[in-house]
């Protein structure tokens, strides 16, 4: 799912990656991180709010789990939609705090495209 959601959300086509996942079982959603991810990334520009909630949901689950590379793509994510959705720097703000020991610990993201995301948010956030 990780390349096609990737390759559908390029080419703009945010509610196919979403009709796919709500296919899904609920059960199989939540358990793996990156299908969150996902879900989150695919809400970013139709249902900023939602993103938010999924994506700052997700984070704080793979917090607990340590697991670098899906909180830095999730906050990367985050602080994306707040900066084009609506420019909420009160919000964006601690999200730096996060991202950038996240940026040294996450030595391995899934792809360059979330690297590159991660590097873009900090940057916007910055």
């Amino acid at each position: 799912m990780a390349c096609n959601a990737e390759a559908l959300l390029e080419q703009g086509r945010h509610q196919t990656v979403c009709d796919r996942l709500t296919r899904m079982p609920e059960g199989v959603r939540q358990a793996d991180a990156w299908l969150c991810y996902w879900a989150g990334r695919a809400s970013m520009q139709r249902a900023p709010e939602t993103a938010v909630k999924i994506l700052d949901n997700c984070h704080r689950r793979f917090a607990a789990a340590a697991d670098a590379a899906v909180q830095l793509a999730c906050g990367a994510a985050v602080v994306l939609t707040l900066w084009h959705a609506r420019l909420g720097w009160s919000e964006i703000t601690p999200w730096v705090d996060r991202l950038e020991p996240l940026m040294a610990e996450a030595t391995t993201c899934s792809s360059r495209a979330v690297e590159l995301l991660g590097t873009s948010a900090l940057h916007a956030a910055l």
